[in-house]
């Protein structure tokens, strides 16, 4: 079962909702109170009508028997406006758990399904990439009779004609399977078609992760490099959560070249008693491959999405540590897609003080945030990524947190998953918060690291780049080794040692073998 205890907010067309199950639950909490004392006024009324039928026949006592009367038959008698506010608090409550992401037994079954009906396919032998065809044709053929049958009823209406509405929704045919709930159902089905050639000891009942640790077995993380680019990079000082996201597009080198792959934004914001707080960026996935020179690739995922050691979250906790972030200065993690799992991991591993980490379109992780971490997840309804995990539960478990955006359903496949759209929704999620108390769990973590930074001085903003070089081989040597360096002959070539930096303060959060940080000499 999904838990969130944070705010929901969703952003249409039509504008900004949000919705706190917490505050639903209080609300449905005061009319269950409410219910109870219009129950004792339906007593205290009942009396009072035995009182008066006790009295003298006066016109004074007709009058006060008619109007007691009128009152418990009325349609706003007490005993009727007690059961309306239960019905209300009952709905409230309902609409909680909604909100709160508790998912039906039905969703499970059906997800549990799918795993399921993968392994079947998967053991059909020859049959099976006719049934893997024919099972996506199905669902093709399933969202153009809903487009035809939403077509026809909208005609009714003064809509365009069913069969033009439907031939201008094919179009998005291939970006709805790539949406949250398609994504997550298409992963379940072919993580168990392929997981149904798992050995039973590999096997965890959920085929997504379990395919992940195998192929994180296959393709183990390196150690990687830490470098930093050459001079500091001109950027505005980050602010809100808009601001946060666009230092993210930095990280990708959108508008600038020369910014390769992999690369790590890190802001010092000052402050005016010398102390400092810090914005981490982290790109997502750039490479294809499960290996390569950049961290940034599929093999990461892998090791995210299964819960072991990978290199980009140990680069990311290098770059902090070059820059001179200590371990006691708030910081803010931000990261796209990957880079959001690799900011969770670095929060949950702990040793520098997170305040907030901000996740975009990045499914979840198998990691728990320390106590006093705030999570904001930003999501777009039509962002397949997310659902990469499998769970097609698209209000990210655990988050305080999460603004949904639902405004436009892109024809392209993927293009919902840009950064650029992330920036507009973290600017969503700043309205939002806009409204919030100033008690709010987000609003007072953003405030420790954005708040009152200002008049410390000019923000300082540095990158760096991370990779992951393969293992050094001993080079063969001509003869055994005599004696000292100065003797025929000579030791294995294990290739130049990088430069070390100045070790941070304190032992690095464990997270596998130790990365190496440059520094340019």
């Amino acid at each position: 079962m999904t838990r969130h205890d944070g705010t929901v907010v969703h952003v249409t067309a039509a504008g900004t909702t949000a919705v706190d199950p917490d505050g639903l639950g209080a609300a449905a909490a005061r009319l269950r109170a409410a219910a109870e004392r219009l129950d004792a006024a339906v007593t205290d009324l009942a009396t009072a009508t035995y009182e008066v039928a006790t009295l003298p026949g006066t016109p004074e006592t007709a009058a006060l028997d008619h109007a007691l009367r009128d009152v418990r038959t009325a349609w706003y008698a007490p005993h009727r406006l007690a059961d309306d506010f239960r019905a209300l608090a009952d709905g409230l409550l309902r609409a909680a758990q909604g909100y709160a992401g508790a998912e039906s037994d039905v969703a499970r079954v059906a997800r549990a399904g799918l795993g399921v009906a993968g392994g079947v396919v998967a053991a059909a032998g020859p049959a099976t990439v006719p049934l893997l065809l024919s099972t996506g044709a199905v669902w093709v053929v399933d969202q153009v009779l809903r487009d035809w049958v939403r077509a026809v009823l909208l005609r009714t209406q003064g809509g365009p004609p069913p069969l033009e509405a439907t031939l201008d929704g094919l179009r998005s045919v291939p970006a709805r399977l790539l949406d949250g709930p398609g994504t997550a159902d298409a992963v379940t089905f072919l993580a168990g078609a392929l997981a149904a050639g798992l050995p039973p000891w590999a096997r965890g009942g959920r085929p997504v992760p379990d395919l992940a640790r195998l192929a994180g077995g296959w393709f183990p993380a390196r150690p990687p490099v830490v470098v930093p680019l050459v001079g500091p990079l001109l950027h505005r000082r980050v602010r809100d959560l808009g601001d946060a996201l666009d230092l993210v597009v930095t990280t990708y080198g959108h508008g600038r070249t020369g910014v390769p792959e992999a690369t790590i934004t890190v802001q010092r914001l000052p402050r005016a008693d010398g102390t400092a707080t810090w914005v981490v960026a982290i790109p997502g996935t750039q490479s294809a491959g499960l290996t390569g020179p950049s961290p940034t690739h599929n093999g990461t995922n892998a090791h995210l999405v299964a819960g072991r050691p990978d290199a980009m979250s140990q680069a990311v906790l290098a770059a902090m540590a070059g820059a001179g972030v200590g371990r006691d200065e708030p910081v803010l993690l931000v990261g796209h897609s990957q880079g959001g799992m690799v900011a969770a991991t670095v929060a949950a591993a702990g040793g520098y003080a997170v305040r907030a980490v901000v996740t975009a379109g990045s499914p979840d992780v198998p990691r728990i945030l320390p106590p006093g971490v705030a999570h904001v997840a930003l999501v777009n309804d039509k962002d397949g990524v997310p659902a990469l995990d499998g769970e097609p539960d698209s209000r990210r478990g655990g988050a305080d947190l999460v603004v949904v955006d639902g405004r436009d359903r892109p024809e392209v496949p993927f293009a919902a998953h840009g950064v650029h759209g992330y920036v507009r929704t973290a600017q969503a999620a700043d309205a939002a918060l806009a409204d919030a108390p100033p008690d709010d769990r987000v609003r007072r973590a953003l405030a420790d690291v954005l708040g009152g930074a200002s008049a410390g001085g000019r923000a300082t903003t540095t990158q760096w780049v991370a990779t992951t070089p393969a293992p050094l081989v001993p080079a063969p040597t001509p003869g055994p080794v005599l004696g000292p360096a100065s003797a025929p002959g000579r030791a294995p070539v294990l290739g130049p040692l990088p430069v070390l930096g100045p070790p941070p303060v304190g032992p690095p959060p464990a997270l596998g073998p130790p990365p190496v940080v440059s520094r340019a000499s």
